[in-house]
């Protein structure tokens, strides 16, 4: 199954953010209820693997709640020819060490371009939010599902 290790956004963080995107064209909003900062992305796990991954998940979550701040409008792979656009998110390093990978760049994705890469307008953003759990979140033809114990 399809899952990944992530911290959904508070809703008032969801909507301001939901209320950011930019007018462009042929682009797959992703619904707010939905942004959530991804720390794990598992695409084919065992359902014997459950188990492990929800223990890693509760070792990903001991350091929560941290401080975090949605910090600039940008896409990937880059803003100038984005397939996906994203809300930057800065921690001050905190889930970068959670993650442990000095390379991971923490994010909320709200898009996805349908048929070419779009340039994403320059936008800084100030929301400052608490991360407040980690959570074994299982998606299974577009739907989420948050396993547990």
């Amino acid at each position: 199954m399809r899952c990944f290790i992530g911290i959904f956004l508070p809703r008032e963080i969801q909507q301001a953010i939901h209320k950011l995107r930019p007018n462009l064209p042929d682009i797959r909003w992703t619904r707010p209820e939905r942004y959530h900062i991804t720390l794990r992305f598992v695409s084919d796990l065992a359902p014997l693997a459950i188990p492990t991954m929800l223990q890693e998940t509760r070792k990903m979550s001991a350091p929560l709640p941290i401080s975090c701040r949605a910090t600039v409008l940008d896409g990937f792979p880059n803003r100038r020819r984005a397939r996906v656009v994203i809300v930057r998110v800065d921690s001050d390093g905190l889930l970068e060490s959670i993650v442990g990978d000095k390379n991971f760049q923490s994010h909320v994705t709200i898009g996805y371009a349908r048929k070419k890469p779009l340039a994403i307008p320059a936008t800084n953003v100030d929301i400052a939010f608490e991360a407040q759990e980690a959570v074994l979140v299982e998606s299974q033809d577009g739907e989420y599902r948050v396993r547990s114990a």
